[in-house]
């Protein structure tokens, strides 16, 4: 985690960032102050919480010198930095904690680092290595190594990484080359190297409501499956999505699941988007649910929106947006939660047998419609109703994962059953599996 401050230019402007893995999925979100400072910080696991425990200081040409965190007070990290007169960055020396005696603990240098400089600023000595440098067609080339090895970085006039190289007596020349993503308001949100695979990933969250944003359509080539006939597998999208379901011809058609670029998308699709039952999951937009009926991508049917744990807007939908909208006033307190089987009419909260956990779903007629989602300590299930009962599951149930299709309570058409360590696949009828799935 970095949770150094914003340059001047992001002050008020950027309000979060957040980091990615490789994979796609968010390794957490920092959120910043109108000063441009770290003041919270949301963890997909953990969820957002505050940072009173990160403080730095800076020296009066505004540079961080020191850098303290205290997040686990059991493993403590502090951070100093020391500069030559022309701003180089010539010392970094990291402390760790040391017992001295029972109960007394004191932060002792762990590991120094030193670097000098040329004439030009250039660093020629430091982590072990001596740099050459070279200029040529206004590129600057970085060489270093030992060991008789050599690794060449080029880098282009705003010395971003554009070429990089390492080779050996026993590890052969394997250029790799970086172009960079930028997102609307200019930012660099992603790397993305000659292979196609995106790494550096962030979001950035603006004052104005806008975020940054990476298609899955920049990867899609990548989920290309060579089978002409429905199949249940799995893919990656340079390491950047992963994807399991029912596929034919390179596109999801049918149950399954795409994660990556901070969301999680389950349920029913046509083409690759969600058509039918199924959810969305943000983790980037304050762990946002998109929970319901989908057509080509969109709500379109009843459905629900949750953030942060509370429901705030619920409704009938056509083409994503809302057409008919339910009362909100009674249903995230806990004045009104229905504990019967049969509840009032309306976008209701049903009372759960956890304190952990919250349930939402709609009634009409005394009976349930559309989704009703149960969820809570980062998992989620979601039944679907229509007047003959449940009509499509996804989530665990029991010590089943199951996404699937029903029909008078008994599975009926595409079914995805799992256990731990087994699963089967097909196509059900009263019940039964009548056509696997499975290559």
């Amino acid at each position: 985690m970095d949770p150094a401050p914003l340059p001047h230019n992001g002050y008020g402007e950027i309000v979060a960032i957040s980091h990615l893995w490789q994979h796609g999925d968010l390794k957490y979100t920092l959120y910043y102050n109108e000063k441009g400072v770290v003041d919270s910080l949301f963890d997909p696991q953990k969820g957002k919480f505050d940072i009173s425990d990160y403080s730095f200081i800076k020296d009066k040409e505004n540079r961080i010198v020191q850098e303290k965190w205290t997040v686990n007070l059991e493993d403590p990290k502090l951070h100093s930095y020391s500069y030559d007169d022309r701003g180089n960055l010539v010392k970094f020396i990291t402390y760790r904690r040391k017992q001295f005696r029972k109960g007394v603990y004191k932060m002792v240098e762990d590991k120094v680092k030193e670097f000098t400089y040329d004439n030009n600023n250039r660093l020629i000595s430091g982590n072990g290595y001596d740099y050459d440098y070279s200029i040529e067609n206004n590129i600057l080339t970085i060489t270093y190594g030992r060991n008789g090895s050599q690794t060449v970085k080029k880098y282009d006039n705003y010395g971003r990484l554009i070429y990089y190289d390492h080779k050996s007596t026993a590890v052969p020349s394997n250029p790799t080359t970086y172009t960079y993503v930028k997102d609307h308001k200019n930012n660099i949100i992603a790397q993305l190297n000659n292979k196609g695979d995106y790494n550096a990933i962030k979001i950035f969250h603006y004052s104005d409501g806008s975020s940054s944003t990476i298609s899955f359509d920049k990867v899609q080539k990548k989920w290309a499956a060579p089978s002409e006939k429905l199949v249940w597998n799995g893919y990656t999208a340079g390491d950047l999505v992963r994807s399991q379901g029912l596929y034919k011809k390179g596109k999801l058609q049918g149950i399954g699941w795409v994660q990556g670029y901070g969301k999680r998308v389950e349920g029913n699709f046509k083409n690759n988007m969600l058509h039918g039952p199924g959810y969305i999951r943000d983790f980037l937009a304050k762990d946002t649910y998109t929970i319901g009926e989908f057509k080509a991508g969109k709500l379109d049917g009843y459905g629900i929106k949750i953030v942060n744990g509370i429901a705030v807007e619920a409704g009938i939908y056509k083409n994503g947006n809302i057409q008919n909208s339910y009362d909100l006033n009674t249903v995230n307190g806990d004045t009104k939660l229905c504990s019967q089987d049969v509840c009032e009419d309306g976008f209701i909260q049903k009372k759960t047998t956890s304190y952990y956990t919250k349930s939402y779903g709609f009634y009409q007629n005394g009976k349930p419609i559309g989704p009703a989602v149960e969820f809570g300590r980062d998992k989620i299930a979601v039944a679907f109703f229509d007047s003959s009962g449940v009509s499509f599951f996804l989530g665990p149930n029991q010590n089943y994962y199951v996404i699937a299709h029903y029909k008078d309570s008994k599975l009926e058409g595409m079914g995805y059953i799992a256990t731990s360590n087994q699963y089967q696949v097909g196509k059900y009828e009263n019940n039964q599996l009548v056509q696997s799935y499975r290559e």
